[in-house]
């Protein structure tokens, strides 16, 4: 509000001096050089806005593209399965993308929910470490 107040106080004050001017001839010219002036200044603060402006939105564009392509990072990062080790293979039980058993001594990878046994024909599961011949005398 005060503002506005001081705003239409100084416009009141310019159009007075452009009055006084025009009664005063001699007094004319540094009025209109005055306004002249203030007119080039703020074609000037207007320019430099407008560039100010500018540059800030292509900033921002630019910090917008960013995030977008860090959201899309987080989320695969969130959606992709980790592995975790479940133990032996058992009889009935759900197993899920991710999880791994072992199961006649080899390692399995699951691949989709699932309830069969690892090694029957399937594409639930994936060998994921064959196993090894025993050695001799435990070395």
């Amino acid at each position: 509000m005060a503002e506005v107040l001081q705003r239409e106080t100084l416009l009141a004050q310019l159009d007075q001096a452009g009055k006084d001017a025009a009664a005063e001839p001699e007094a004319k010219q540094p009025v209109q050089a005055t306004l002249g002036v203030f007119g080039a200044i703020s074609r000037q603060l207007a320019a430099g806005l407008k560039h100010l402006a500018g540059n800030a939105k292509a900033a921002h564009d630019e910090h917008e593209k960013r995030i977008a392509a860090l959201e899309e990072r987080l989320r695969a990062a969130e959606t992709k399965t980790a592995l975790r080790y479940r133990g032996t293979w058992v009889l009935d039980e759900q197993y899920n993308p991710g999880e791994l058993v072992t199961d006649g001594g080899s390692m399995w990878h699951c691949f989709k929910s699932t309830r069969t046994r690892p090694g029957e024909v399937s594409t639930d599961w994936a060998l994921a470490v064959k196993k090894g011949r025993d050695g001799r005398d435990g070395r």
